[in-house]
């Protein structure tokens, strides 16, 4: 493209899950859209301008098994090495969106999963108010839990009171 610009000097390795992935850093203007027939406030393209990531130019056999065109990170704080930018803070940023918020529609078998950046449409993800609760996680997204209880009848296991302190890791 014409925005591609090439900005480090020597190849990168990225470790991600069970595999490594390496290539260049790179500062590339990038856009998210949908290939399908959308309607509403949601819908539209977002684009971010002289984004710093990793340009991919191979990966190990740990992740040749990743069905994907790319991997977008939403971490809510850069990780370790601070030279790529979080799509998210820099659309926020750029003006681009008027909320650092996305929200997913995991969709059943036969239905479309999507991604929504810089909002929500409350009237397809909630039959109620929405309870907000604050990122509790440093590196990755997480909540205070007041409450654990799995199993039923006889088996069914509760954790809570004043002593019960733990977080769940959305991810």
């Amino acid at each position: 493209s014409s925005t591609y610009e090439k900005i480090g000097l020597t190849e990168v390795v990225l470790q991600y899950g069970s595999g490594d992935a390496w290539g260049d850093w790179i500062q590339e203007s990038v856009c998210l859209s949908t290939t399908s027939a959308c309607d509403g406030l949601f819908c539209n393209q977002v684009c971010v301008n002289n984004m710093n990531m990793l340009g991919i130019n191979g990966q190990s056999a740990g992740l040749q098994g990743l069905v994907s065109d790319g991997l977008m990170g939403l971490s809510p704080v850069t990780i370790g090495d601070h030279r790529p930018d979080l799509f998210i803070p820099r659309a926020y940023d750029q003006g681009v969106i008027d909320e650092k918020v996305f929200s997913l529609n995991f969709a059943g078998d036969y239905e479309v999963s999507y991604i929504t950046i810089g909002g929500y449409d409350a009237e397809e993800f909630a039959v109620e108010d929405v309870t907000w609760h604050d990122n509790v996680g440093r590196y990755f997204w997480a909540v205070n839990l007041d409450e654990v209880r799995y199993g039923e009848g006889p088996n069914e296991k509760v954790y809570t009171g004043e002593d019960f302190k733990t977080q769940a890791v959305v991810d």
